[in-house]
């Protein structure tokens, strides 16, 4: 599972067309999981897909990413299912 969100631009929300990758922590389109969701951001869970994503209107961001409750829905699946565990992982040099 990852500790960063990616970043999408001049959008109007979650499922709608982007124009680009947006600002980041350290890489165009990546924030660190740390700093999220940004200042001015709504941070939204979606409990039907189990997953999380931050969106700010006046900027017209979106950024998906793994919050605590994404987070817990996939451990319940994964011992749902019997697997031997996961990972976390972090893109950052």
């Amino acid at each position: 599972m990852p500790l960063y969100g990616r970043s999408f631009y001049n959008t109007t929300g979650l499922g709608h067309p982007f124009s680009t990758a947006g600002a980041g922590s350290w890489a165009a389109g990546v924030w660190d999981y740390k700093v999220l969701p940004r200042p001015g951001a709504q941070e939204v869970y979606d409990p039907a897909v189990g997953s999380s994503y931050s969106w700010d209107f006046r900027t017209r961001e979106l950024i998906s990413y793994d919050n605590p409750s994404s987070v817990r829905n996939k451990a319940a699946f994964i011992k749902s299912k019997g697997l031997g565990g996961a990972m976390f992982w972090e893109a950052e040099w």
